[in-house]
Parts: structure tokens; C-alpha cells; sequence
């Protein structure tokens, strides 16, 4: 089964806050990067999901602790 690929609007609704706020979180590198379909962005739900379970870290944080799960044999 494909994963799901949220939108924008999809991810705000998730999170409870506006499309723009999404486009700030964006932008201050607050939330995982978006993959890209053409030049639409596009989040993993289960990236997204494991964000929020890791307790909504900034980006570069999450990315790291990722890293690290996936280098542990």
C-alpha cells in the first residue's frame, strides 16, 4: 500500500494551525522538509507522525535523531 503524501492544506489540518503558519514552521526549518512532486510540497504522514511523537522537534534536530536510528544496527 503507498503511503500517504500530505499537502499543505492536509498538514495544517493535522497540526491545528493555518496554511500559512505551515508555510512559517517551513520556512524556520521548525518542521521535517516537504519531498517535492513537480514543485509542490509534500510530507511523508509517517514522518510527520513520528515527529510528533518525538515531541515536535526543529528540523535539523529530528534529521539527526532519524540519522541516528537508521546508522543503529
Amino acid at each position: 500500500m503507498a503511503e500517504r503524501l500530505l499537502g499543505i492544506a492536509d498538514l495544517a489540518a493535522l497540526l491545528g494551525v493555518c496554511k500559512r503558519q505551515v508555510r512559517r514552521l517551513r520556512l524556520f526549518e521548525l518542521i521535517p522538509a516537504p519531498i517535492y512532486i513537480g514543485r509542490l510540497p509534500r510530507w511523508r504522514e509517517s514522518t510527520i507522525e513520528a515527529w510528533m511523537a518525538a515531541g515536535c522537534p526543529d528540523a535539523t534536530e529530528f534529521a539527526a535523531r532519524e540519522k541516528a536510528k537508521a546508522v543503529r544496527p
